[in-house]
């Protein structure tokens, strides 16, 4: 199914997450990621509303005002293309839509929980029968214009009176502060070189002009002092920490790593059948800490998750393993993503880098088989902790206040192994190929070689609510693209 999803560009982060879902039912999803504006984006809007078999309005305070979300619905409408309304905003009400809206009963997605998305679901499946367009085809609408686009078509008329002329530059100089600016610089400079302008008009332009100049050249240096402080900073803080290094110790390596005594070795064979029958067990592997996970089988997914987390069986380990304490630091890794700071966890990560990394510490990425045994399991609990979500215990959506915390910070959302951030923080990596279970260790989804298909990301992060937090939950990331919320952690083998 063809699905064409109209939104406001404010909404985005959103809209991805739910084009994740519908990408993981088999569904194909556009909604104009890249595409900037003009005649030639608006063209394409309208021909995939044309080939769409259904169109998702997502509902928000931003999309109900926005002129090109209100014109893609009023097309589809005419067309008589089936739609669904997905309200991601508390305050819109059905007095706030469109009289054909309020028609159809639409979907709450404001938690964005497993809940919701099976109602989501639940209204695809039972959508009505699709209709033929009118014949006929109704009028397309014009491509439209933003403000300044209108204004630039007023400054193109070949008279325009003093009055116009003053009214347009106070409609521009807002948008001198937002980022619109230099397209609003190069209106006013046009207006300011019309045949018609007026003298002590044009002259207030220039002033303007000028000034805005000044301040870009001050916002400049400030940005360039600011790198080169940080620079110095940086510099200074690695002179310290290399001068504070014991003379005699060896500086840890990739390749050689310290090995566990044979009486440790016998530990962890023995499958374990609660979890609080294990002993957590740390080792410290070339400077990083590591914890064992034993031997022992767990209920795999969840029959009352979303349809990629079904259906819920049985998978056992033969052989324990060790997995990383935390998720990866930026320390550990050599360089910081978005944030910096050494104990921060490493993001903005591919998922070749992460197995590059974990390689040359002679380890690799976890299966999502291992990293969801690792934080739930023989007992099959719904977090790492347990089975009631605790905000304390990890960093997520309410309290992350936008951004990744210390690996660690969260002591008490511990796993029965002594992993720690195996909810919230970061997303991590695993080597599995995202797919529909059961899960199969032959079926090809812990194909290393293939570079095409999407791989799991595992544990929630900071940007997103409770229903991500929990350990059976699964997102699909390409394995081009990396963000401030994808991170890693290695597991290497007993």
């Amino acid at each position: 199914m063809r699905v064409f999803v109209s939104y406001s560009t404010r909404n985005r982060r959103i809209v991805r997450k739910l084009e994740k879902n519908l990408e993981s039912l088999g569904y194909q999803v556009w909604y104009d990621p890249e595409l900037t504006g003009g005649q030639n984006w608006w063209n394409k809007i309208l021909d995939t509303i044309r080939e769409c078999d259904l169109f998702i309005f997502v509902l928000s305070k931003e999309s109900l005002a926005s002129t090109p979300c209100k014109l893609e619905y009023q097309y589809a409408f005419d067309l008589n293309k089936r739609i669904l309304p997905i309200r991601i905003d508390q305050d819109i009400h059905d007095s706030l839509l469109p009289s054909e809206l309020q028609k159809i009963q639409f979907v709450d997605y404001i938690k964005r929980n497993a809940a919701s998305w099976r109602a989501i679901n639940r209204a695809i499946i039972n959508l009505p029968d699709v209709q033929s367009p009118p014949n006929p085809l109704p009028p397309v609408p014009d491509v439209p214009v933003s403000p300044l686009g209108r204004i630039r078509e007023t400054i193109s008329a070949p008279q325009i009176s003093p009055e116009t002329q003053k009214s347009l530059v106070f409609d521009l100089k807002p948008f001198l502060n937002t980022g619109l600016r230099w397209e609003a610089i190069s209106v006013l400079q046009q207006l300011r070189d019309h045949p018609n302008a007026n003298a002590r008009i044009a002259e207030d332009i220039q002033e303007t002009l000028t000034l805005f100049s000044k301040l870009e050249i001050r916002r400049k240096i400030r940005l360039i002092f600011g790198f080169i402080t940080a620079i110095i900073v940086v510099t200074l803080l690695a002179l310290i920490f290399l001068n504070n290094l014991d003379e005699n110790s060896n500086p840890a390596s990739l390749t050689n790593t310290q090995t566990p005594t044979e009486e440790e070795v016998a530990i962890g064979f023995d499958p374990v059948e609660k979890n609080a029958d294990w002993q957590v067990i740390r080792w410290n592997f070339d400077g990083v800490d590591m914890v064992l996970v034993p031997s022992g089988c767990f209920l795999m997914g969840d029959d009352n998750g979303s349809l990629e987390q079904q259906p819920a069986y049985r998978i056992c380990f033969e052989r324990p393993f060790w997995i990383d304490k935390t998720e990866v630091t930026n320390g550990q890794y050599g360089s910081s993503g978005y944030w910096s700071g050494d104990q921060r966890p490493r993001e903005t990560i591919l998922w070749s880098e992460a197995v590059t990394y974990c390689a040359n510490r002679g380890g690799r990425l976890p299966t999502e088989a291992e990293w969801e045994y690792a934080a739930r399991g023989p007992d099959n609990l719904i977090y790492p902790w347990g089975n009631d979500f605790v905000a304390e215990n990890t960093v997520y959506l309410e309290n992350s206040n936008a951004q990744t915390s210390d690996v660690g910070s969260r002591q008490s959302g511990v796993s029965w192994v002594g992993a720690l951030d195996m909810s919230g923080n970061v997303w991590e990596w695993t080597s599995s190929i995202f797919t529909f279970y059961p899960y199969d260790i032959a079926d090809g989804r812990e194909n290393m070689q293939n570079l095409e298909k999407r791989r799991t990301l595992r544990g929630g992060a900071w940007d997103i609510g409770i229903y991500a937090q929990q350990s059976t939950f699964r997102y699909g990331g390409l394995m081009n693209e990396a963000y401030n919320y994808w991170g890693f952690r290695c597991v290497r083998p007993y």
